[in-house]
């Protein structure tokens, strides 16, 4: 694979977590009716067909600095993964204490991995070009 720019595969990993979390969420809407969470305001709300597109986004964003900070340390990959990894667990955890019922926390957990998987796919290739690994 030819060395991409971190903008490049930042923006491939994010347009592609955001088409994918889409397609989970119409997807869960369809099979599960419709997907309620509580809101910032503690209130049971519908979540929206934009919500896990503006938070994969949000989320994309924050790993591409991750990735930038820890670019040049020996194990970034690893690190990176790891950091994904334990954030992905956290978020988990916290979709099925805010989901209304069990369905809804899973397809929340769904969208998050497909966001992860897009995400962390692209920037650990990055970062393994700029060291040099082959991808």
């Amino acid at each position: 694979m030819r060395s991409t720019s971190l903008l490049q595969s930042s923006a491939i990993g994010i347009v592609a977590g955001i088409i994918g979390t889409t397609i989970v969420w119409f997807i869960g809407d369809a099979v599960s009716g419709p997907l309620m969470a509580n809101g910032p305001d503690g209130e049971l709300t519908d979540v929206l067909a934009a919500a896990p597109g503006f938070a994969t986004l949000i989320a994309g964003l924050v790993g591409v600095l991750v990735a930038f900070l820890i670019r040049n340390r020996g194990n970034a990959v690893q690190l990176f993964t790891i950091i994904t990894v334990v954030v992905l667990v956290l978020y988990g955890i916290w979709a099925f204490s805010q989901a209304e019922n069990f369905a809804t926390g899973l397809w929340l957990n769904v969208m998050h991995i497909v966001a992860a998987v897009c995400i962390t796919g692209m920037l650990t290739r990055w970062m393994q070009a700029r060291q040099g690994v082959a991808v």
